[in-house]
């Protein structure tokens, strides 16, 4: 197991965790995720990295857009 690879695959089962909470909002972030555990399994960890990273930024905005999409339903 390269190194680094069990801290990020915490990483990405904490962001597949919160991802569930935030359907619909985050389908676009799914194939990222994917594409990052696929990484990993290929030993590619630098490609990993960036791919959680993106997914990390994107899941950040589904969360935005989930609040925003709560906040218009009891406003």
């Amino acid at each position: 197991m390269p190194l680094g690879s069990g801290l990020l695959e915490g990483r990405l089962a904490s962001i597949k965790e919160e991802l569930e909470s935030l359907e619909p909002f985050s389908k676009s972030v799914w194939p990222l995720v994917r594409a990052a555990e696929k990484a990993l399994e290929e030993g590619d960890v630098e490609a990993a990295e960036w791919l959680a990273l993106i997914a990390e930024i994107r899941t950040s905005y589904a969360r935005y857009l989930a609040a925003k999409d709560r906040g218009r339903g009891h406003g």
